[in-house]
């Protein structure tokens, strides 16, 4: 994730899920939203700075066919989408 904006942005609330598409061409989630104890929980902000980049692991799956597969971020309730991969 990148920060093209000259002012830093604060972040209240981050969720990731991993997307793939399924036989059909459809998007369908591949893991689940969930609450876990971290420093992302909403009584907490995390300041992005500007012009920097912010990075998260994700974990890898195996499945039967090839795909393409995709992050949905959801970031103080805004989705936004990474690029598609082929996995």
């Amino acid at each position: 994730m990148f920060n093209d904006e000259k002012n830093p942005a604060y972040i209240k609330e981050i969720r990731l899920i991993q997307e793939a598409k399924d036989i059909d061409g459809k998007w369908k989630p591949i893991e689940y939203y969930y609450n876990h104890g971290s420093c992302f929980k909403n009584q907490y902000f995390f300041k992005f700075k500007p012009q920097k980049y912010f990075s998260f692991p994700i974990i890898k799956y195996f499945g039967n066919f090839k795909t393409k597969l995709r992050v949905k971020v959801k970031i103080n309730g805004y989705d936004y989408y990474s690029n598609e991969l082929v996995g």
